[in-house]
């Protein structure tokens, strides 16, 4: 049992990235756990979303500011739903490190305090309710 929701946290994962999927890998998620195959869905889309607003951010200051209201819904969207709020931050993390590869260490203590200051943006970028 364990080894099987171990698979189709695997496959989703896969889903919510944008990988390709074999047929056995998609009717195992269908068959197994619909609703995680839902999420993993909306995942993806978040994830095109996030990576969209990302390349379209003009300054790396509003790209920091995306990155944070990201991560910040993720973490409220887990309180509520754990598997949904992991499958998001992971990929929030993902975006956050890919685009912070070659920037200094002090740049990312000053855009991280600035983004705090922008906390209460109300321009959500994940629709969800508990």
């Amino acid at each position: 049992m364990y080894e099987e929701q171990a698979k189709i946290e695997g496959i989703a994962r896969k889903i919510a990235r944008g990988q390709k999927l074999a047929e056995e890998e998609k009717e195992l998620i269908n068959r197994a756990d619909p609703e995680m195959l839902r999420e993993a869905e909306e995942t993806k889309q978040v994830n095109e979303s996030l990576k969209n607003k990302l390349r379209n951010a003009k300054s790396k200051q509003e790209a920091q500011r995306i990155l944070v209201q990201a991560s910040m819904e993720t973490q409220q969207i887990a309180e509520c739903d754990t598997q949904y709020g992991n499958l998001l931050m992971e990929l929030v993390k993902e975006s956050y490190e890919d685009y912070n590869k070659d920037m200094e260490p002090t740049g990312k203590t000053q855009q991280y305090h600035q983004n705090q200051q922008n906390r209460n943006n109300s321009n959500a970028l994940i629709n969800f309710e508990c």
